[in-house]
């Protein structure tokens, strides 16, 4: 029974050619991970922030009581 042994440049042939595929749905991962960030990122900043102006402290009515 022969077995067939691989050559390096075989492996690298055989590995080239699955990286050709690979990288273009890691190269779209990417891009949506880059674009949800973003999108989060706006989303965050869009949102407004709501700071009293007064502080009420057992009915006293001013901007600090203490």
């Amino acid at each position: 029974m022969k077995t067939h042994l691989a050559n390096t440049y075989d492996l690298i042939v055989a590995s080239e050619s699955e990286d050709k595929g690979r990288s273009a749905v890691e190269t779209m991962i990417y891009a949506l991970f880059i674009v949800s960030a973003i999108v989060s990122i706006f989303s965050a900043a869009a949102q407004p922030v709501v700071v009293p102006s007064r502080v009420v402290v057992k009915g006293c009515n001013v901007e600090y009581c203490a």
